[in-house]
């Protein structure tokens, strides 16, 4: 399945100064997320409020520029400086709890012709639902966890195991098991909520806290669940 493209084009430099120049007050700009990252929450081509400023907590949806890049990509914020992080068959764990209950999520889900049709015929899914032939009549689509349950198929998600490494990623696993982490003092990490088809922190590593530009507002925002 393709990776994400960067959802705006925007030179780092010329944000950073607008964000300086904030002052006390916000500032605001309207962005268009131009990719299926973070979808539903965030449809593709749709348009949100961007609020400059360091206002932003865990399960904010934020945007960045990671490490290395002049493209402003937006995720959602999963942990902070300090933070233990681990993702055990496609669940991610914060300080070793699980946070991914209250999420509609989207993942691989592994499913028969007859299913993919009815799926691609139903006029209530918003959200890109890619899939490809693994066999015969079976399909492997991209479905968010409240489509599986409509569908009876949420048993039938895909999972990569902890014995395949995809060496090309920051973490050491694969994006549905990797390794215990500490997030680093000053550093963030933060995942798509198409944990499928979405470029986040388990390819680029952690996000500097100087490289975030705000957080989106006007977007359906949900806390994490697994602080006291």
């Amino acid at each position: 399945m393709k990776k994400l493209c960067p959802q705006v084009k925007i030179s780092f430099i010329a944000l950073a100064f607008l964000l300086d120049s904030c002052g006390p007050l916000s500032k605001t700009i309207i962005i268009t997320n131009s990719s299926p990252a973070n979808e539903p929450a965030l449809l593709n081509g749709s348009k949100s409020e961007l609020v400059l400023g360091k206002n932003f907590e865990l399960g904010d949806f934020i945007a960045f520029y990671p490490e290395g890049s002049e493209n402003m990509f937006t995720s959602r914020l999963m942990a902070e400086s300090g933070d233990t992080i681990q993702m055990i068959n496609g669940t991610f764990y914060l300080n070793g709890q699980p946070t991914d209950r209250s999420l509609n999520l989207i993942h691989r889900y592994i499913v028969n012709k007859e299913t993919v049709d009815l799926i691609l015929n139903d006029s209530t899914i918003l959200i890109s639902t890619p899939y490809r032939v693994i066999s015969g009549n079976t399909y492997e689509i991209l479905l968010s966890k409240h489509v599986s349950q409509k569908y009876r198929v949420e048993e039938n998600l895909k999972i990569s195991p902890i014995s395949e490494s995809i060496n090309y990623l920051f973490v050491t696993g694969n994006l549905d098991n990797f390794q215990i982490m500490v997030v680093p003092k000053g550093k963030v990490f933060v995942l798509s909520d198409n944990r499928h088809n979405g470029t986040d922190s388990r390819y680029f590593g952690f996000v500097s806290k100087t490289r975030i530009l705000g957080k989106l507002s006007q977007t359906t925002s949900t806390r994490l669940d697994s602080r006291n």
